[in-house]
């Protein structure tokens, strides 16, 4: 995976505080041990996510990581300290792969310190940079990060930006024996491929010995060393097949992107992409070696149970063969016994001769009991017992041998079925993540003439979008009846007939009027200037409601919406406005069905979930057309 020099550091870190400056953290994840995702929420811009890769770089993301089930505690612990603060400087240490990360919280300021150089630390100071906490721990004879010790930054020994043609010549003095790649990629901190890139632009030989340059070869190299420096100020980034830069080089051509963060985004997305599939792959195979084995080792049970069940079959068959035999030399002893020592019963045995000799391999005088050989295969019998005994248990045995066998071969079948059926690998993908806009927390939709309405959902969001959205060059529309959203048409005093139209027909459907059945109800519309929070002498006015003072623009609209799925998006809104940006679309009028149940059918029907769609679904019961 690519590691990101210093130099480009500064230009992801320049873009950054262009970007997400002043948003508020949502929340903090650790998707993986090296990689923190901290989700961000910007008032107007929406939400980001900002992915740090400790060891490796730092960038805003589109995609979605997935998240362990459960928290890792350092996850836990920086969305204690950092839930709901607010980002208010990012700054990358000169010459050096260290980020900081200055946040607002209700205590004060903290800061999340990101070393990007070898295998990375996340560490939290407070203003004072006293460690609060660190990934890892770090103490050696050169660095403590530890709870409690005061963080010190790594001062590099210069500033490749402020590198003159003398301190560049002197530089090099002290990489005399080396190659000149290895002097600008290490020496100077500017990697192999930059370094590359000064050599190409210089056209001298990157193994040549750096005591051998010349002085016109130590001005040519200066001078393209200042001309690539220059280039990172530049906002041309490119997105090649295995690697991303702020600027095209000689020998590394792309796409072009608008800005480095994309590049990288779509660069590490697919690197993690490529690691959750190797992941998923190996897992697979796990699977597919484990399911073998079994299957192995339920064929070598059947067997085994199948064999042993034999046997015992064989051996009840000899039992009834020699059961005459067995019989007689039972009889014999048990009645020798009764009045003979065990020593006088074996001293008579030995000396008859017969088929019972034969049979009779030894006898236990301890558990009272003869081991017989039929006919190659030793079986125990008590004296005391009877040979019907002996064959009932056997069967018994044999039953449950048999039943061991049915069980084996039904798991055998469900195993091999699921080798069959186990689909081919599907290879998992980083999704892109939904962008979601500032307004999308409100009612919104595009007019026919591309102008955004925006309108309140409850009380407190009507409170919100007329206190800190309305501006002077909108229009402001309500019903006249009390439960009513307000809706803005951004830049609506330009706007024409069909737009005001549209912003009348979606704030009449959002309103109480859709609840109450009605098909038809009155809307009117003023100038910014005319809203006002403050209530008339003796009144009062509840939270998400204003005072309108002076003319109304009045107007008569049909309760009707329409939705639908745009670039991936729900949209919904008045129809003439939702036709005009697709063609697909479902349309609602107030009727019988609950809101739940049609919410229901239009999310299965756009393969989009409740939550998305319930957003643009009137309350209320409607009808589906």
């Amino acid at each position: 995976m690519k590691v990101l020099t210093n130099l480009e550091l500064e230009v992801v870190v320049r873009e950054l505080n262009d970007i997400i400056l002043n948003s508020k953290v949502a929340k903090i994840f650790l998707p993986e041990t090296r990689i923190l995702r901290l989700d961000l929420h910007k008032s107007n811009i929406g939400k980001s996510t900002l992915i740090i890769d400790s060891g490796k770089g730092i960038y805003l993301s589109e995609f979605k990581l997935e998240n362990p089930t459960t928290p890792p505690s350092f996850a836990m612990f920086l969305r204690r300290h950092l839930n709901n603060s607010i980002l208010k400087r990012i700054e990358l240490q000169p010459g050096e792969r260290i980020v900081e990360l200055v946040f607002q919280t209700k205590i004060g300021e903290k800061k999340l310190i990101v070393e990007l150089h070898s295998k990375g630390n996340f560490i939290l100071t407070d203003s004072a940079n006293k460690i609060i906490n660190s990934a890892v721990i770090v103490e050696t004879s050169k660095k403590t990060i530890k709870k409690g010790k005061t963080y010190e930054y790594i001062r590099s020994e210069f500033d490749i930006r402020k590198v003159s043609l003398h301190d560049f010549t002197e530089a090099s003095k002290n990489w005399a024996g080396t190659s000149l790649i290895r002097f600008l990629a290490s020496g100077l901190k500017l990697g192999k491929i930059y370094g590359e890139e000064i050599c190409n632009r210089s056209k001298i030989d990157s193994d040549k010995d750096v005591n051998l340059l010349s002085l016109d070869e130590i001005k040519e190299l200066y001078s393209e060393l200042t001309k690539l420096l220059n280039k990172f100020d530049s906002r041309s980034a490119i997105l090649t097949e295995n690697n991303a830069f702020p600027f095209e080089l000689l020998k590394h051509s792309g796409e072009k992107m608008n800005l480095f963060n994309n590049a990288l985004d779509n660069l590490y997305s697919k690197e993690l992409e490529k690691r959750a599939q190797d992941k998923h792959e190996t897992t697979h195979n796990r699977a597919n070696v484990k399911l073998g084995k079994n299957i192995e080792k339920q064929e070598k049970l059947i067997y085994e149970l199948t064999k042993l069940s034999e046997q015992n079959q064989n051996l009840i068959k000899l039992i009834y063969e020699n059961y005459e035999i067995i019989s007689n030399i039972l009889i014999k002893i048990n009645s020798a016994r009764k009045n003979y020592s065990w020593d006088e019963v074996e001293s008579a045995l030995k000396k008859s001769a017969g088929e019972e000799t034969k049979l009779l391999k030894k006898i236990n005088r301890k558990d009272s009991s003869i081991i017989l050989d039929l006919n190659g295969t030793a079986i125990e019998i008590e004296i005391d017992s009877k040979i019907e005994n002996l064959i009932n248990n056997l069967y018994t045995k044999n039953k449950k041998i048999l039943r061991k066998i049915d069980g084996a071969k039904s798991i055998l079948i469900k195993f091999r079925n699921k080798k069959i059926v186990l689909p081919a690998i599907e290879k998992p993908k980083l999704k892109r993540q939904i962008k979601r806009e500032w307004f999308e927390k409100f009612r919104w939709f595009y007019t026919s003439s591309n102008l955004l309405a925006i309108g309140g959902r409850d009380a407190t969001s009507n409170e919100v979008l007329i206190k800190k959205h309305l501006e002077v060059n909108d229009l402001v529309f309500h019903t006249e009846m009390s439960g009513s959203p307000f809706f803005i048409l951004k830049d609506g005093r330009d706007s024409s007939k069909l737009d005001i139209e549209e912003v009348a027909i979606a704030t009449a459907s959002y309103s109480r009027a859709w609840k109450l059945n009605m098909f038809d109800a009155d809307v009117f519309y003023v100038n910014p200037a005319q809203i006002s929070k403050t209530a008339n002498p003796g009144e009062y006015l509840n939270k998400g409601s204003f005072m309108v003072r002076g003319k109304r623009n009045f107007l008569n609209v049909k309760l009707k919406v329409s939705i639908g799925s745009k670039d991936g998006k729900m949209i919904g809104g008045p129809t003439s406005a939702i036709s005009s940006q697709i063609e697909e679309y479902i349309s609602l009028i107030p009727g019988e069905r609950k809101k739940s149940d049609v919410t229901k059918s239009i999310s299965k029907k756009y393969n989009h979930s409740s939550e998305e769609v319930i957003r643009f679904v009137p309350n209320g019961e409607s009808k589906l057309l």
